[in-house]
């Protein structure tokens, strides 16, 4: 029996953009598939603002099949991205 407990890998990755570039990104379900290999489709289901409440869904392949997921936004706050560049 291996000990694996409290062992972790830690690193830092600097990004040539300003936090709310990052965070329209990542915020972004289209871009999904660029950063999660196994995403093959993302969006959201009616095209208006981003905020809390908002849904999505998207295709991804999960054991050798494709499966689709259904998500709702839980919490939203684009302006906290700016606050957290130091």
């Amino acid at each position: 029996m291996s000990d694996t407990a409290d062992r972790s890998i830690n690193g830092t990755v600097e990004i040539a953009r300003s936090p709310h570039e990052v965070f329209e990104y990542i915020a972004d379900p289209v871009r999904i598939p660029e950063w999660q290999p196994d995403v093959r489709t993302a969006g959201f289901d009616e095209p208006a603002a981003v905020g809390v409440g908002t849904r999505g869904r998207e295709v991804r392949h999960v054991m050798g099949s494709d499966r689709s997921f259904t998500w709702e936004v839980t919490e939203y706050s684009p302006t906290s991205a700016t606050a957290c560049a130091a």
